[in-house]
């Protein structure tokens, strides 16, 4: 680019991989008002001042490292820049995914370190409940809320072994169960952990959904959604368990009414240890397992959500 901001010469790979042509950039000047605000205008203004450039940028949906370096004339003065732009977008991939499964690494060291004392105290919880169910002065309330501690605390103790399972690189126990029955233990699991303002809804099929899975895992990896559903729903609303088939395939729904996420939020939430949530409110480890489980159950989860708008899974 010379003095003026024009485009002089315009050449590489990276110009048909963004859909352009060399050359079709020449004669193009920067002080046209479709490149001004673009990162090309904000690297003219800093080599106009005498800056050397070498940043990492992202046009389109492509990773570019770029170099740039003034030029000066005889006299010293600024005579236009020369850039080079890499494409390192397949690194920039890889290096997050290197990101990642260190998290997950880590996520494994510190799901085995706690997994033991987690049983331990699940068994004093299923120990004192089994002793208050013999008592004969129960009334039916009385009983039905330990059934419910004692399913929980079987659920949890289903954990910790899964937990130890993911730090040690375990499989599923994969054996038929039919979804409706895992939809219907998930909303009864997760009704007295919802607020009075909030409710959970579900919707199933008259007709039995039978698949492969690990139920107990799946009954995880959904509670965990539901969870985080809660979580987005701090003035009360619903969240909706809906259950359908799609050809051969079964389609769970996890969806909330709540105050949704933007693209940058989205982008990350099933990073392990990501959390929007204050200090001491969370771990962000929630959907991160949610996305291991259903992944290691051959299957798949996405997301849809806009500010305002709700949050599906």
């Amino acid at each position: 680019m010379n003095r003026h901001g024009e485009i002089v010469l315009s050449e590489g790979k990276g110009l048909r991989d963004l859909g352009g042509a060399p050359g079709q950039l020449v004669g193009l000047n920067i002080h046209a008002l479709t490149l001004a605000f673009t990162p090309l205008g904000s690297i003219y203004e800093r080599v106009q001042a005498g800056e050397a450039i070498a940043e990492r940028l992202q046009v389109a949906d492509r990773t570019l490292d770029i170099r740039a370096e003034p030029l000066q004339s005889g006299e010293g003065d600024f005579d236009g820049f020369v850039a080079v732009a890499t494409d390192v977008t397949d690194l920039d991939v890889a290096g997050r995914a290197l990101v990642q499964s260190q998290k997950m690494e880590s996520l494994g060291i510190l799901a085995g370190g706690i997994a033991h004392d987690f049983n331990n105290v699940l068994a004093t919880i299923l120990t004192v409940a089994g002793a208050l169910r013999r008592s004969p002065a129960l009334g039916p309330d009385e009983r039905e809320y330990l059934e419910t501690i004692d399913l929980a605390a079987r659920r949890g103790a289903e954990v910790a072994g899964r937990v130890l399972a993911f730090a040690r690189g375990g499989t599923a126990n994969l054996i038929p169960a039919d979804l409706r029955e895992v939809i219907t233990e998930v909303a009864n699991l997760a009704t007295p952990a919802l607020r009075r303002t909030a409710a959970v809804r579900t919707s199933i099929p008259p007709e039995p959904v039978v698949v492969e899975c690990d139920r107990g895992q799946l009954t995880q990896a959904l509670l965990n959604m539901v969870l985080n559903a809660r979580d987005a729903l701090p003035r009360g609303g619903e969240v909706r368990l809906a259950l359908t088939c799609v050809g051969r395939q079964a389609v769970i729904t996890v969806a909330d009414n709540g105050h949704g996420m933007d693209e940058a939020t989205r982008a990350r939430i099933f990073e392990p240890f990501f959390t929007t949530k204050p200090p001491g409110q969370g771990t962000g480890l929630g959907l991160a397992v949610a996305q291991g489980i259903v992944a290691n159950l051959n299957g798949a989860i996405s997301v849809t959500s806009s500010p305002g708008e709700g949050t599906t899974f």
